[in-house]
């Protein structure tokens, strides 16, 4: 990992623009790549072989936390299965008791948040990538722009799948809708080799 990186880092351009590394992702490629041949956005499929950019653009880094939230915190138990699970993904990297990137790691806090799922009160372990405010990796991703391209992504509501369903006809046969709640969704997109060290957990103490 730390090799990828450094050799990506050097290209001075992102992996998926230049070095065009292989990541190891349980996504399966060719799939995709085969049922998205026809779709507007191909280079999905090249984020998906070789890690999505953080897109982190102000010209000075972020500012590390060397401390969890206390929401965190008030939860060890919570923190200590997230890793573990974490862990056993491949989804972490560490611990590392010297910083063993050239660039330098930015570390971001922990915290955690209530999430009730099938009646049962559970706790979601959160990056927190907005603190500390203004100088975090959040405060250095556009709103409005990805890889200099202009975006507006707006997630569809509840009023927007009433209007589909009155659009179909809806009836009591049908059209039928279904919510899934995809476990680990975004943690099966990979980030771009060159971005590792802006999304580095703070889980100990400094």
């Amino acid at each position: 990992m730390i090799g990828v990186h450094e050799t990506v880092l050097s290209s001075g351009a992102y992996s998926v623009q230049c070095c065009k590394i292989p990541i190891k992702s349980n996504i399966k490629i060719p799939f995709w790549e085969a049922n998205l041949q026809n779709y507007i956005d191909k280079a999905i499929i090249q984020f998906f072989k070789f890690g999505w950019p953080v897109n982190y653009c102000k010209p000075t880094d972020p500012i590390s936390s060397y401390k969890n939230q206390s929401t965190a915190e008030e939860f060890p138990d919570v923190i200590n299965e997230y890793i573990k699970t974490e862990l056993k993904y491949g989804a972490l990297a560490g611990p590392f008791q010297i910083d063993p990137f050239s660039k330098g790691l930015i570390t971001s806090p922990l915290h955690t948040v209530s999430k009730k799922k099938l009646f049962l009160a559970k706790r979601r372990v959160v990056l927190d990538l907005s603190f500390p405010a203004n100088c975090a990796v959040n405060d250095g991703i556009p709103r409005d722009a990805y890889m200099d391209e202009d975006i507006h992504l707006e997630y569809p509501g509840v009023d927007r799948f009433c209007e589909l369903l009155i659009e179909k006809n809806v009836n009591d046969n049908g059209p039928w809708m279904q919510k899934r709640d995809l476990h680990r969704a975004y943690r099966q997109l990979k980030v771009d080799p060159h971005d590792f060290t802006l999304v580095i957990r703070f889980s100990g103490e400094k």
